[in-house]
């Protein structure tokens, strides 16, 4: 994170969830969160694991990639144009959620929110 503060300017960050997927090679696994579902495949490509990740989150926004990382990479991609009063339930024009208020403590109605996708691979055999 201190890599995107350096490039980005002061940030406030938090967690608005965590999803981990596993799968069997070639095989298509998804799973649904509080917010966010996320669909997998993944295959090798020598020692690098290629993923195609499809990320959506409401109403529409659909992050959509292929990504190639060795065991115990991370990689870190972030999706802009994220209505927070859409995202995280603002309750009328001017006031916010409970759960708005607890990530965003200095949320407005209206503010567009940048989305980070944290992801690592592991191969278990």
């Amino acid at each position: 994170m201190s890599q995107l503060v350096s490039s980005q300017g002061d940030s406030e960050f938090a967690l608005l969830e965590e999803i981990q997927l596993s799968s069997m090679l070639q095989d298509q696994a998804g799973s649904s969160g509080k917010v966010a579902k996320v669909q997998q495949t993944v295959t090798l490509a020598g020692e690098r694991i290629v993923a195609r990740v499809n990320i959506t989150m409401p109403p529409d926004h659909l992050f959509r990639s292929q990504v190639s990382l060795l065991a115990g990479q991370y990689l870190v991609v972030g999706q802009t144009g994220f209505d927070a009063r859409q995202l995280l339930g603002f309750a009328g024009q001017f006031e916010v959620s409970l759960v708005a208020t607890a990530l965003f403590p200095d949320a407005e109605a209206g503010d567009d929110l940048t989305l980070y996708y944290a992801m690592m691979a592991e191969l278990v055999g």
